[in-house]
């Protein structure tokens, strides 16, 4: 059914699945003339429209928005991820190399940090700024998983048409925050492909890497405060 979501039962949030949604009901978005509510998918368009979100996408592929100071800051950001679970995140990287997918990780404002992957996706994902430094929130390109999960806070895909970029609707992602041991979310984890390529990556699969990214993360910090308890009675 177009413009269906649903909701999966799963340990940890559910997965919130957008699928497409009907071009006319998109064009009585862009004009105002829509109840969003009537139309689970319009209701995230509706958001990416009163963000001010290019509904062509055009604008950002042409301006490029890979900024080198905003790479920088999404790395420094992500680092405290990355570096313990490094081994779990590029595992994940060659799975989505041989799947034809970019593995992304993001900071906590949708800016890409890390690529992984991509294989025959790579040169597609180039040209539509799915790199290093582009931002991928709501308001720069309306609804798409990484912006999507960030503004929901739970995993989010997000199939062709849905997208509210129109140059955006080749791809099928799949993105979920990660969260530290405070439930603060510090990353994104992202996997995009060509939307036929849809089913390649079945949701556990990214859950359960982010998951394991935020158990390392939560093991790390456990080791510091313990080590921290044995400072302080030693002292």
């Amino acid at each position: 059914m177009s413009g269906v979501v649903r909701d999966v039962d799963r340990k940890g949030p559910r997965l919130l699945r957008l699928a497409p949604g009907e071009d006319d009901v998109r064009q009585c978005l862009i004009a105002g003339d829509l109840d969003a509510e009537a139309h689970p998918v319009a209701t995230h368009w509706d958001r990416s429209r009163r963000l001010g979100a290019d509904p062509d996408g055009g604008h950002w592929i042409e301006s490029g928005v890979v900024d080198a100071d905003l790479r920088r800051a999404a790395i420094d950001a992500t680092d405290d991820i990355w570096h313990p679970a490094r081994a779990i995140l590029s595992g994940f990287g060659r799975a989505c190399e041989r799947t034809d997918h970019v593995a992304v990780l993001s900071d906590a404002r949708g800016v890409v940090a890390r690529t992984l992957g991509g294989g025959d996706f790579a040169d597609t994902a180039r040209r539509l700024r799915l790199v290093e430094g582009a931002l991928w929130d709501e308001t720069t390109r309306g609804t798409n998983a990484i912006g999507t999960a960030l503004a929901v806070g739970r995993p989010v895909s997000v199939e062709g048409g849905a997208h509210f970029a129109r140059v955006n609707g080749e791809l099928i992602c799949l993105a979920t925050p990660i969260r530290d041991p405070h439930g603060r979310v510090v990353a994104v984890l992202d996997a995009t492909s060509r939307v036929e390529r849809h089913g390649a990556h079945p949701p556990e699969v990214i859950l359960t890497v982010a998951r394991a990214s935020e158990e390392v993360l939560r093991a790390r910090g456990n080791a510091g405060a313990a080590a921290l308890s044995l400072v302080g009675r030693v002292l």
